[in-house]
């Protein structure tokens, strides 16, 4: 714990240790979820190289001209895939109130690999679960997208588990409620 009252939590044991290390960390958890209602985590096990990979592909891609950017600007349907320009968002829009926008641009991406069935595919799943959009001249961002995503969704289940093992619930109880997500991944470069 730091002298915020914050726990930061090792989550090696948990990935790599036996059911007793798993245990510890789950009550670890527990304890910071029950006390203070929140938690950092180190021992993730994911590697810096990935972060610094998907950092320099968006600083390649942000550099890019809007022309090219807007090749894969966000659908109008309000999808969230690909490119939103400066001015294109603001908290305050989904509030109802007119404010100045955001002074940011973004990119999303989610899932990349979407199964082919009604789950995903149904006219109500498509916001969820659009394609993906990448400027072909950016390989390495997409690349570098889904790595994350996936690295992240793995990282997800295993903190999942340890709320399981914390509630006093089989490890994989989440497992199957939490594997068809739609969760989705934006870099967003701000304007200073």
């Amino acid at each position: 714990m730091d002298d915020t009252g914050v726990s930061t939590i090792d989550l090696a044991p948990l990935l790599k240790g036996a059911p007793s290390d798993r245990q510890a960390v789950a009550r670890e958890i527990d304890s910071a979820c029950t006390e203070v209602g929140f938690f950092a985590i180190s021992g993730h096990g994911f590697s810096e190289d990935k972060v610094s990979e998907l950092r320099a592909a968006a600083v390649e891609f942000f550099a890019l001209p809007d022309s090219e950017k807007a090749l894969v600007e966000r659908p109008p349907e309000r999808i969230s895939r690909g490119w939103n320009g400066m001015g294109d968002r603001s908290l305050a829009y989904s509030l109802g109130e007119e404010t100045p926008p955001d002074l940011q641009e973004s990119f999303v991406a989610g899932p990349d690999d979407v199964p082919n069935e009604p789950y995903f595919t149904c006219d109500r799943a498509l916001p969820f679960f659009a394609p993906n959009l990448c400027p072909q001249s950016q390989p390495a961002l997409r690349a570098a997208m889904t790595g994350y995503f996936d690295a992240m969704g793995g990282l997800a289940q295993a903190l999942m588990q340890a709320f399981a093992l914390a509630l006093d619930l089989p490890v994989g109880f989440f497992d199957d409620k939490i594997d068809r997500h739609a969760s989705t991944l934006r870099l967003i470069r701000y304007f200073g």
